[in-house]
């Protein structure tokens, strides 16, 4: 809130209660005086009204002024709340409660009753004696009920009203309140009240979105390092992350880092920090390495590595995050920057810590990051900085970035995108929608990001059909046919090996079979006409991939590979007798895809089939 709003809200008050018959039972309450005492503006407006049913009375007063709106009343707590329009536009909402006390038997923030009382029961069930202040709406006079709060402000000292333990136990959340306080706004906590900061079984009663508010204020302040530290060693951080409290000492032994795992997560937060980073970019900074503990792995040569940490890590970031109750957007960023700490880490000079990728690898990574890629290279500047001092690289990202900029003035297509559409390729190639024109956008996206001369969409298409019409150059010498009654099945015969097909196979202009898969066929094993067809042990049969499997991942080319196979296999076999002894062994192979295949033996009419 700016100071003038205050100031002008205030004023407004004071004027809208003065026909109000309890107007000198109304008091400025908790932070808003706080802050008050301590010259700074106050975040909010708070009003206790010290009236019998103070609150609901103040609600029915000010449904008369037209300065209020929004009026809402809980019974449960004797609290409500309104907006006050100050005339600039502008809305504060405030808060009205009135002094009570609760009871609590069932657990934190569960009170089994609420009552109203006076200002000075109400100061003793408050969080801290610095909150437990009361300034008079109309006089400004301003009462200190534990006589605690007046001084615990002036020497910036945390102190519970009561007893800690007691304070702690009706509402945990305190303990987290305390270490934020002591990071937003310079308290130390007496050494009294910290000694009773602990993992008690009230803390796993807080809800988690409790929790993740505290949690952020603190991740928010100049001080977040220290207010994580306190967290740690109080061993509030395991309903936040386990894995985090547990691992903080983990030493990583390795040549990169002279950092425990933990002194190293805080080291680059702090970093962030001084760049002032955005709440995605903290939680980022804190949680890139959290998989690292469990990535850990000892190389032959008695050396160390996290290979794939960062997947892991965003992984788990994911599961924290969400647990934590942060909204959608924020997780999916947070991950992202995780995800991709490492993605130009491989890149360097190694005598410079300079960034050397490629033009075409430096655009791939432009289109990746996208609108993320400034605060990825903030996360990736601080991890550099924080390795041991030989392997720190202040000049990556800034090399990087260079290149970025120059790339983008000598090619300014917006994220570097494939100027073709799926509806374009399908329309060339004649195609149904499918997965297949993914596979081909992404051939034509390498194109695209190796030379970006080829600009146009016929450029692009035309290098796709000649690199693909030279890929696909076989000629078949021999045609086979197995007429069954269902169907039939066919085989392209080229020198040793046999293409199989479910329909007569034929290349078309653009060097691909006509029959994109083995097609189910219904088939009566009875009924068998074997035409003009020879086989021998060695003989392979290749069933051709659908289009471009050199852009298949590995396991979908295996998965694929066992479909289409394993329809063969059971055509083969329904096969006479006589024709299936002439394939003893029988391997099938995916075409153009080598490092799929299936073996096919038959042994008292069983199949033994690899992968």
């Amino acid at each position: 809130m700016k100071k003038n709003d205050y100031e002008k809200a205030v004023e407004l008050l004071k004027e809208i209660v003065q026909d109000c018959k309890f107007k000198e039972k109304i008091y400025l309450v908790g932070g808003c005086v706080r802050d008050l005492v301590l010259g700074k503006t106050p975040k909010d407006i708070d009003l206790c009204i010290d009236y019998p049913e103070g609150t609901d009375l103040f609600i029915d007063f000010l449904k008369t002024k037209p300065e209020c709106s929004g009026f809402v009343t809980y019974n449960r707590f004797k609290t409500g709340k309104f907006s006050l329009d100050i005339g600039t536009n502008e809305k504060i909402d405030i808060e009205c409660v009135v002094p009570r006390i609760e009871t609590y038997n069932q657990g934190p923030r569960r009170p089994d009753t609420v009552q109203q009382t006076n200002i000075t029961e109400d100061a003793f069930r408050r969080d801290f004696c610095c909150n437990a202040l009361y300034k008079n709406l109309l006089t400004g006079e301003v009462l200190d009920p534990t006589g605690k709060g007046l001084d615990d402000c002036k020497n910036r000292v945390l102190r519970t009203p009561l007893d800690p333990e007691q304070t702690f136990k009706d509402d945990p959340l305190r303990m987290l309140r305390a270490i934020r306080f002591a990071c937003t706004k310079m308290f130390t906590i007496s050494e009294e009240t910290y000694s009773k900061i602990d993992n008690i079984p009230e803390y796993s009663a807080l809800s988690m979105e409790r929790i993740r508010d505290e949690f952020t204020k603190i991740l928010m302040s100049k001080n977040a390092v220290r207010g994580i530290i306190e967290l740690i060693g109080k061993c509030l951080m395991w309903r936040i992350s386990k894995i985090f409290q547990l691992n903080i000492g983990f030493v990583q032994n390795n040549k990169y880092h002279d950092k425990t795992w933990g002194e190293h997560s805080l080291a680059v937060l702090g970093h962030v920090i001084q760049g002032g980073a955005n709440l995605e970019l903290r939680l980022a900074a804190l949680f890139h390495d959290v998989s690292k503990p469990i990535c850990y792995q000892v190389k032959e040569d008695g050396s160390f590595s996290f290979h794939g940490h960062d997947k892991e890590s965003a992984k788990e970031t994911r599961e924290i995050l969400t647990n934590l109750k942060y909204p959608g957007e924020v997780i999916d960023k947070v991950v992202f920057l995780v995800e991709n700490h490492m993605c130009i880490k491989q890149l360097y000079d190694y005598s410079r810590g300079l960034y050397t990728g490629k033009p075409k690898k430096t655009r791939q990574l432009i289109r990746l990051l996208g609108d993320n890629l400034t605060d990825e290279m903030k996360l990736i500047e601080a991890d550099n900085m924080n390795h041991k001092p030989c392997w720190n690289m202040p000049g990556q990202t800034e090399s990087f970035l260079s290149e970025v900029e120059r790339i983008k003035n000598l090619q300014p297509t917006a994220n570097f995108t494939v100027p073709v559409t799926g509806e374009c390729i399908m329309t060339e190639f004649r195609l149904a929608p499918g997965k297949i024109v993914g596979e081909i956008k992404q051939i034509l996206q390498d194109y695209f990001d190796e030379d970006p001369g080829l600009s146009t969409p016929a450029d692009l298409l035309e290098k796709y059909k000649e690199e693909n019409q030279r890929l696909s150059s076989r000629v078949p010498t021999n045609i086979y046919q197995i007429i069954l009654s269902g169907g039939s099945l066919w085989f392209v015969k080229e020198g040793d090996k046999y293409l199989c097909f479910s329909k007569e196979p034929k290349k078309n202009e653009y060097g691909y079979w006509n029959t994109p898969e083995y097609e189910k066929l219904e088939i009566d094993p009875s009924e068998v006409v074997i035409t003009d067809i020879s086989a021998a042990s060695d003989h392979f049969i290749y069933v051709p991939a659908v289009f471009c499997p050199r852009v298949w991942r590995k396991k979908a080319r295996q998965l694929k590979a066992r479909e289409i196979m394993k329809e063969v296999i059971n055509k083969v076999f329904e096969l006479p007798q006589e024709f299936r002894e002439d394939f003893k062994n029988l391997e099938l192979r995916l075409d153009n895809a080598p490092d799929v295949y299936a073996r096919v033996k038959w042994n008292d009419n069983t199949i033994e089939e690899w992968m």
